[in-house]
């Protein structure tokens, strides 16, 4: 008996060459909007630029979102007044004579305050005395005198006293002026600053002939090309020897760069009177040893300014050019979009998050 032939399963072989023949033919059909999603998807997406540079400023881009993050304020520029500014040389002064002048002042208050009690003592017992002496002369004639004596010269000594305290007022007048010298007197917080150095006295001596009167303040150069101001105390009783002029002292706050016996041209509002915009002190930032402020040029757009600093008025900063009227600039968290300068590049998305 011949053995039987095993039968092939052609049914199931055709089934699956018909499903292939199937998906070849609808990939084939897939329409190229679907193809261009699928490359989109596979490309990698690109990240948002937020800091350009348009004709060598740097601007940078800031939703309206983030603005609100950072705290970013703006306001426009306020046109002013100021007068030029005349050069003047300045001198930072030593203290040591001052102090010394304090010193020798303090030495002659306590020594007045002293012969005062000493004069008070001898005073009462005087009247002790002369009430017993007219009390039936419970006491001699002598004694009475004797106290007498010890009153007067206790009178003179306390006159002498004061004689010597204000003679050391008026040689704290006749050197350093009269607001300096009632500084000395009331040994006010405001001399105990000069003595720290927290706060510097500055000689100013401006051209022969130009000023009648000083101006109140004036700009004073540090590190960094930075400008502080300084203000009007009082004429100076003494003169520059290099320029033999009237001088002027001025009263700075203390700063990198000043110390005592350092010679420095200074700036003075003196000139004529003149029109420019005041640039607000909280909107100034400093960069690479540069002052800059950012200007707001588009909604979502701020552009980093160099500006000059060499005319300080109250507030801020004078300048004549490279703004107009009403130009937005920040006004609250400059410091902050320095910040986002450096930052990387945000990627698409991370800004929901």
């Amino acid at each position: 008996m011949k053995p039987s032939r095993r039968v092939k399963p052609v049914g199931s072989i055709g089934i699956f060459i018909l499903a292939l023949l199937i998906l070849i033919f609808l990939g084939g059909c897939q329409s190229p909007v679907d193809k261009s999603k699928e490359d989109k998807t596979a490309q990698p997406s690109k990240a948002v630029q937020r800091v350009s540079v348009e004709n060598g400023q740097t601007i940078l881009t800031l939703g309206a979102q983030d603005q609100v993050l950072l705290g970013i304020q703006v306001a426009p520029l306020q046109e002013i007044s100021d007068r030029e500014q005349v050069a003047a040389t300045a001198v930072v002064l030593p203290i040591q004579d001052l102090a010394a002048l304090r010193e020798n002042y303090a030495a002659d208050q306590t020594k007045l305050d002293k012969a005062r009690v000493d004069l008070s003592v001898a005073s009462r017992e005087q009247e002790r005395l002369r009430t017993l002496y007219q009390d039936n002369q419970n006491i001699s004639e002598k004694a009475l005198q004797a106290q007498e004596g010890i009153v007067q010269s206790a009178q003179a000594e306390a006159h002498a006293d004061q004689q010597q305290l204000e003679l050391e007022g008026a040689m704290a007048k006749q050197q350093w002026g009269p607001v300096v010298a009632q500084w000395l007197v009331e040994n006010s917080a405001n001399f105990q600053r000069l003595v720290n150095q927290q706060d510097l006295l500055l000689q100013v001596t401006p051209p022969q002939g130009l000023l009648q009167q000083p101006p109140e303040t004036a700009s004073v150069p540090i590190q960094d090309g930075r400008f502080i101001q300084a203000r009007l105390l009082s004429a100076f009783p003494r003169l520059d020897p290099r320029i033999q002029n009237m001088s002027f002292l001025y009263w700075v706050p203390s700063a990198p760069g000043l110390v005592p016996g350092l010679n420095l041209s200074i700036s003075l509002a003196a000139g004529s009177l003149r029109q420019g915009l005041l640039i607000p002190e909280s909107s100034v930032l400093w960069f690479q040893g540069k002052a800059w402020i950012y200007q707001q040029t588009a909604p979502d757009r701020f552009t980093r300014r160099e500006i000059s600093t060499s005319s300080v008025v109250k507030n801020g900063y004078f300048v004549t050019s490279g703004f107009t009227p009403g130009d937005k600039v920040v006004i609250g968290a400059a410091q902050l979009l320095l910040s986002e300068e450096s930052r990387p590049p945000v990627q698409p998305g991370a800004e929901k998050d």
